[in-house]
């Protein structure tokens, strides 16, 4: 199963599927704490809630896939 941003949380979708064995890749598109940040300019709740859902993202997945320059990726 593959997931991608937006939103962050759509690795909530692939818990159940994982129960049943089905590996999860994570489409990784945009770093959306940083865009909310750029764009707002303020660490706003959106912000806060974004970062929190950005790691169980990463720890679902059996496989992130990232197409961002400069961002590094390890699981």
């Amino acid at each position: 199963m593959q997931g991608c941003n937006l939103p962050d949380g759509i690795f909530l979708v692939a818990l159940p599927f994982k129960s049943l064995g089905v590996e999860y890749i994570f489409d990784h598109h945009d770093i959306n704490p940083g865009l909310v940040l750029v764009k707002h300019k303020s660490r706003s709740s959106l912000y806060k809630a974004l970062s929190v859902l950005e790691k169980p993202a990463y720890l679902v997945s059996d496989a992130v896939w990232a197409e961002n320059q400069g961002r590094l990726v390890q699981l």
